[in-house]
């Protein structure tokens, strides 16, 4: 990897809509991981920039290849 941290990608599981109510929800996984985002937005650009902010606050990037390098590159 040369000292350069891996992309994550994400993956939308599910897009829905609740009764009433305007906004989409989306489900975006982390690829290669169990970690699933869920955010209202109305549009998938908007839903995968809404989980990439909460990636970055968590700090999940660093965590995500902290466990990549400990497991091998098995899903973390």
């Amino acid at each position: 990897m040369s000292g350069e941290s891996k992309k994550l990608r994400l993956i939308v599981e599910d897009v829905y809509r609740y009764e009433g109510t305007l906004m989409k929800r989306f489900r975006l996984r982390i690829d290669g991981t169990r970690i699933v985002i869920n955010v209202s937005a109305d549009s998938v650009e908007e839903a995968a920039e809404k989980a990439k902010n909460i990636i970055r606050r968590l700090g999940l990037e660093k965590l995500i290849e902290y466990l990549r390098s400990e497991s091998g590159g098995e899903k973390a």
